[in-house]
């Protein structure tokens, strides 16, 4: 499996490990900060306060993804820098393909 591990917040209490199974077990992985997560999404916010097994991922500092088939690393990257308020980060203009 290769792994590629990208800070998001220096301070964070999360790492994000998003699994992408089409390019044979490839694993992303990103340093970011839950607080961050659930002001910019209700579906994180409910994900981490709720009585789901997610919001044992905080306690735990680990968060597993499965990626959906449409989106690549790329567009995973590009979510999470936004959500982080790195938008130096999020490229003004992509092709189709970069996304995918």
């Amino acid at each position: 499996m290769t792994s590629n591990f990208q800070t998001l917040d220096p301070e964070g209490d999360l790492t994000v490990n998003i699994t992408i199974p089409e390019e044979d077990i490839k694993r992303e992985s990103f340093l970011a900060s839950s607080r961050h997560l659930s002001v910019a999404s209700p579906y994180f916010d409910r994900m981490f306060s709720g009585p789901w097994k997610e919001s044992e991922s905080v306690k735990s500092g680990s968060l597993d993804i499965d990626a959906l088939p449409s989106c690549g690393p790329t567009s995973y990257s590009i979510i999470l820098n936004a959500m982080h308020g790195r938008f130096r980060k999020v490229p003004s203009s992509l092709s189709k393909a970069e996304l995918v």
